[in-house]
């Protein structure tokens, strides 16, 4: 069973090739746990969905870990650059039990006026 977030184009029969995924930020600096910067750099992965608890509580600092929604179609991010005051550095994303395979998608194709299926395979990480 897959849990899908509901757009006025829902259809039952078709699987979305979007996924909640959770991705870890290995060694970000303690600074950065808030909320909003966490937001605003797992933005890069994908929409923010939800901070884990141990995240939000700041009780393990090694690793901060946020659930995001990415498109199975696009190349999943593997760094974002954070710039703090003068000074910047390239930060780790890190994926989570991202699905193998994005279901069917669908491509409307209008020369020759026919409907292609497409099983989208991920790029091996």
């Amino acid at each position: 069973m897959r849990i899908f977030k509901w757009t006025p184009n829902f259809r039952t029969n078709v699987e979305s090739h979007l996924a909640p995924v959770w991705i870890t930020l290995p060694n970000l600096p303690a600074q950065f746990y808030r909320r909003d910067s966490l937001g605003s750099i797992a933005k890069a992965a994908g929409n923010p969905i939800k901070v884990d608890q141990a995240t939000a509580n700041i009780s393990r600092p090694s690793l901060s870990s946020v659930c995001v929604e990415i498109d199975l179609l696009k190349e999943p991010a593997k760094r974002v650059w954070i710039l703090a005051r003068l000074d910047g550095f390239w930060q780790p994303i890190q994926y989570e039990k991202i699905p193998d395979t994005a279901p069917i998608a669908f491509d409307k194709v209008m020369r020759n006026q026919t409907l292609r299926f497409y099983t989208l395979t991920r790029p091996n990480q």
